[in-house]
C-alpha cells in the first residue's frame, strides 16, 4: 500500500543511515561542468526545456546523455510533472515572486515540489528556515535521504565547511567516521570580486553543485579540477570596466532582496554606488537598503523599484538619487 506519510518518514531514517549549504544558474552550471570533467556525457537544461522534458538526444551527439542538470523556477514547479531527479535542491526560501503566488506560504509550496520523486538525494541547506521541513514533507521515492549543507564542520549526512575546505560526510563509504575533501576556497578564488574577497554564496553554490554531482558517483579531485575551470557567466558579479579607478560590476542576474543581498555583503564598507531597477515582483526592498546601506557610498533606483520605494528610501542615510 502508498504510504504518503511513510515516504516522508524515508527521507530522514535513510538520511542518517547513509550519513554519520540566489545562485541557482551558477550552481547548475558548476554541477555541468564538474559532471563533464569526470567524463559524464551531458547536457544541461537552462530553466527546464522540451529537450530536458523529452530526453531527446542534442544533434550532433552519438549517444544519450548520462546526466541532465535541471534548472527550474518556482513558477513552473507548481504546475510541471517532473521526471524523479536522483539529487535535488532548494538552495532557499526567501521572499520572492509574490506578485504572483500571493503569499510565502504558497511560493515555498511550489518550491518544495523541487523534492519530488528524488530518488536519491535530497539536498537542503541548513542555514535556510524552513529547508529541511520541506525534505521533511516531500514525497520522495522510498530510500531517497536527506543530505544538509553546512557552513560548520559537518555532521554525518552533511557535507560542510572545515576552515577553507569543503568535507564531504554524506557519499562515501567512511562517512561515519571521517570526512573526504572534494575542494577548498582556492579552487574557486577566481571567481571572487578581487579586493572584495569572495562571497560566502560562491562558496555555498559550488557546495550544492558538488553535493549533487556526487549523489551521481563523481569524485572529488573531479569537482575539484571543474571548479578551479569554471568561470561565472555574464551577468553575476561580472567585472565589467574599470574607469579612473571606479569598477563596475554587472549583477543584473541577482532580480530579487535575497540574491543582492549575497553580493552586497561581500563589498567593503562605504564602496559601493548600487543602481537597482526594474520590478521588485512585488517585494519590499526596504530592509536590503537598510541592512545594507553602510556598504553603499549611494544607491539609484529607477523603473517599478524606485516606484515602490522612492517615499520611504529618503529617510535612508545611504540613499541618494
Amino acid at each position: 500500500m502508498d504510504d504518503p506519510a511513510r515516504r516522508r518518514a524515508l527521507v530522514l531514517r535513510h538520511g542518517h543511515q547513509r550519513q554519520d549549504h540566489d545562485g541557482a544558474d551558477d550552481q547548475r552550471a558548476a554541477a555541468r561542468r564538474r559532471a563533464a570533467r569526470a567524463a559524464a556525457r551531458e547536457h544541461g537544461g537552462g530553466g527546464l526545456d522540451r529537450r530536458a522534458r523529452g530526453g531527446r538526444r542534442r544533434r550532433g551527439c552519438g549517444a544519450r546523455p548520462q546526466a541532465w542538470p535541471i534548472e527550474i523556477a518556482a513558477l513552473q514547479l507548481h504546475d510541471t510533472s517532473l521526471p524523479r531527479p536522483l539529487a535535488s535542491i532548494c538552495l532557499n526560501v526567501a521572499e520572492d515572486h509574490l506578485d504572483h503566488f500571493g503569499t510565502m506560504e504558497r511560493y515555498r509550496a511550489a518550491k518544495a515540489a523541487v523534492y519530488r520523486g528524488t530518488t536519491g538525494a535530497c539536498v537542503y541547506p541548513t542555514w535556510e528556515p524552513g529547508a529541511r521541513e520541506m525534505v521533511e514533507e516531500a514525497e520522495v521515492t522510498e530510500g531517497a535521504r536527506a543530505v544538509g549543507l553546512s557552513l560548520a564542520v559537518p555532521g554525518l549526512a552533511q557535507v560542510g565547511l572545515v576552515e577553507d575546505a569543503v568535507i564531504d560526510r554524506a557519499f562515501h563509504p567512511r562517512r561515519r567516521t571521517e570526512g573526504v575533501e572534494l575542494f577548498t576556497t582556492d579552487d574557486v578564488a577566481h571567481l571572487g570580486m578581487g579586493e572584495a574577497g569572495l562571497p560566502l554564496h560562491i562558496v555555498t553554490n559550488a557546495m550544492a553543485a558538488a553535493a549533487l554531482v556526487r549523489e551521481g558517483g563523481v569524485d572529488p579531485d573531479a569537482i575539484a579540477a571543474g571548479l578551479r575551470a569554471f568561470r561565472v557567466e555574464d551577468h553575476r558579479i561580472a567585472r565589467v570596466a574599470v574607469i579612473d579607478g571606479v569598477t563596475w560590476v554587472n549583477d543584473s542576474k541577482a532580480t530579487n532582496a535575497h540574491a543582492a543581498a549575497a553580493s552586497l555583503r561581500a563589498l567593503a564598507d562605504g564602496s559601493a554606488v548600487w543602481l537597482a531597477g526594474g520590478d521588485a515582483k512585488g517585494a519590499d526592498l526596504d530592509d536590503l537598503v537598510r541592512d545594507f546601506a553602510v556598504k553603499m557610498r549611494g544607491s539609484c533606483s529607477s523603473g517599478a523599484t524606485r516606484a515602490r520605494g522612492s517615499s520611504r528610501s529618503r529617510d535612508t542615510r545611504a540613499t541618494s538619487r
